[in-house]
């Protein structure tokens, strides 16, 4: 099992930006309510045990920050050096353990890159996607071998059905609690929600809420 450790590499001081108590990369787009703590709140309340939990991507820490308050351990991922510097500067609770690392179906070195966007003097960060091969390493769920796992929130592009396929042994042994992003970064990869939810029917769970973007699925009793 990996239980302590952090992946950093392309670690460098940084301009930063502080919003609602949170330091940001300061070229960086910022869209962030008041109330950016309701989603994990709510997501919260479809998990009974709360002993560990995956997150990807971890931005700059703000949702993972709310699962360390609950859960005895949380793995975050979060590839992109610019958020990782701030994620490390953010999250100071010994129960994070922080890799700085994509998820996927296999261990490979991925690159990463910004769709269009409109305002390209300030991108959005958190849109930030796969795109071949790069330096990045991607690590799969299946490869820690958990004792236990009891949520897995994955808000990475599009890539979220390609971290579940490096999932599946964790999900069939523990059962957990799976949120996925399901947006039009799918198109990215030539993926449709259609596959995600077949996806997620073929290991027998269903989806049972919907928070934002965010889907909610549980195993089918």
């Amino acid at each position: 099992m990996i239980s302590s450790f952090n992946i950093q590499f392309n670690m460098e001081n940084i301009d930063l930006q502080k919003i609602n108590g949170f330091y940001f990369p300061a070229n960086a787009y910022i869209k962030m309510s008041d109330n950016w703590n309701l989603e994990p709140s709510k997501i919260l309340n479809h998990v009974e045990e709360k002993n560990i939990c995956i997150q990807a991507g971890g931005n700059v820490g703000y949702i993972t920050s709310v699962y360390a308050d609950v859960f005895e351990t949380v793995y975050t991922f979060e590839p992109i050096y610019e958020n990782f510097f701030c994620l490390t500067k953010n999250l100071h609770q010994e129960n994070v353990i922080k890799l700085q690392a994509c998820l996927g179906n296999e261990n490979k070195l991925v690159d990463l890159a910004l769709p269009k966007q409109k305002n390209i003097e300030r991108p959005n960060f958190g849109t930030f996607c796969v795109t071949g091969a790069g330096l990045i390493p991607t690590l799969t769920i299946d490869q820690f071998n958990l004792p236990d796992c009891n949520l897995i929130h994955l808000d990475i592009e599009g890539y979220e059905y390609y971290a579940i396929l490096g999932a599946i042994n964790t999900i069939k042994k523990f059962s957990p609690v799976v949120v996925l992003e399901i947006n039009r970064s799918l198109k990215n990869f030539n993926l449709t929600k259609n596959d995600i939810f077949t996806l997620m029917e073929n290991i027998n769970y269903q989806d049972v809420d919907k928070i934002n973007e965010n889907t909610v699925f549980k195993k089918i009793r």
